[in-house]
């Protein structure tokens, strides 16, 4: 594949999404370029976030993190949306890796490798100004598809439903097709309505049996003393917490006969380059919780304009299924994050036992492959159709 600076003349008109944005004089320029300088890259890049209503995910720290860790002779392709000379839209995609069908398609923010892509960027989606999201996604997708031809397709994870649906929307807008992979559902506490006492507490808003196995587990767990959650305050104090948080993740992973989520030394490492540089200005938090001297749990957490994201976590379990280290160590997060003033707990994508039970289902997370022609959009999902009935009859 052969990667060369590639401008790109949308055709005439104005794209927008009148959901997301205003139509404009002014029209969004696209180009599609291999990533060459990444210290301009990340300047042009924290720039745009200012300007961007982008999730955690979408920010310099975890995506210059991440471009750090890929491998060296891999290159990016750098697809940009500018008005006047100003970028608004930003996103990376790589080919993935090897030749054959699986090198025909790019991944947003992501390898392709399964083992790196282990890592699970959440809420992705292209940067964009949030007054040029609509006109920037229509014109820079356009761009794309035609740039990649009709041999190639994109795969996108993790979007949320605004974003899966404004991508879906751009390409049939110019002939192509998207083809919904999977969704899952996310779950979040807005803390707003608890803010200043306004409203009920917490607590007071969980269901009845949610509700009584937390006070009972709080109450039993106060025998050793106080239940209380502990911020790392130095990069040094937040390494321990990881190293110890990794162990009981992995212990309890291994034992239900899978890897667990930190094994691949590239995704080690990837964590202790972020938790570097994220614990010192507060958008990485790692957590201890405990009660009186006996540990309960750690948890992995990314803040990022008044969210807090709750990434990986890993719990002492004991033999007592009274005890629920998990519902005692996020309800102790939630108070802390509305005692900061954060607006919302988020549990994201992935099943658990606790999330339903202290959160509300929100926006799902979908998984979108974007095709450059609408039939090739609907011979995959026959070869789906026709896969899923092949299975139901053995």
């Amino acid at each position: 594949m052969t990667l060369l600076p590639t401008p790109f003349e949308p055709a005439p008109g104005v794209f927008t999404l009148s959901t997301l944005d205003t139509v404009r004089p002014e029209r969004v320029e696209p180009t599609i370029t291999p990533l060459r300088d990444v210290a301009a890259l990340e300047r042009e890049w924290r720039d745009l976030e200012e300007r961007a209503n982008g999730s955690f995910f979408l920010s310099w720290l975890w995506i210059g993190t991440w471009l750090e860790g890929l491998p060296t002779d891999t290159t990016p392709l750098v697809l940009r949306g500018a008005v006047g000379g100003r970028t608004v839209a930003l996103g990376l995609f790589l080919p993935k890796r090897g030749g054959g069908l699986a090198g025909r398609q790019l991944f947003l923010h992501e390898t392709g490798d399964t083992g790196y892509d282990g890592l699970t960027i959440e809420y992705n989606g292209l940067l964009t100004d949030r007054h040029w999201t609509g006109a920037a996604l229509s014109t820079c997708l356009s761009c794309l598809l035609r740039w990649i031809g009709p041999a190639r397709a994109v795969r996108l994870s993790n979007l949320t439903e605004p974003m899966a649906r404004a991508m879906s929307a751009a390409t049939v807008g110019v002939g192509g097709g998207a083809v919904t992979r999977r969704t899952v559902v996310v779950y979040q506490v807005d803390l707003r309505p608890f803010w200043h006492g306004a409203g009920p507490a917490y607590l007071a808003t969980l269901g009845t049996n949610t509700r009584a196995a937390l006070r009972r587990s709080l109450r039993l767990y106060a025998e050793r003393g106080a239940p209380t959650l502990y911020e790392a305050q130095t990069v040094a104090e937040a390494m321990a917490f990881y190293e110890a948080l990794k162990a009981w993740h992995t212990a309890r992973w291994v034992a239900r006969g899978w890897p667990g989520a930190f094994t691949m030394p590239a995704i080690d490492a990837f964590h202790r380059r972020l938790i570097a540089r994220g614990v010192p200005t507060g958008a990485v938090r790692l957590c201890r919780v405990s009660a009186g001297t006996e540990i309960i749990g750690y948890l992995y957490n990314f803040a990022w304009k008044g969210r807090v994201y709750n990434y990986q976590s890993g719990f002492h379990f004991p033999t007592d299924n009274r005890l629920k280290p998990g519902m005692v160590s996020h309800y102790l997060a939630i108070e802390n994050a509305l005692a900061r003033g954060d607006t919302l707990y988020d549990f994201m994508a992935g099943e658990s036992s606790h999330k339903p039970r202290l959160a509300q289902p929100t926006d799902a997370m979908v998984d979108l492959l974007l095709l450059p022609r609408a039939y090739l959009a609907r011979a995959v999902e026959l070869v789906r159709y026709v896969k899923a009935v092949l299975l139901t009859r053995k």
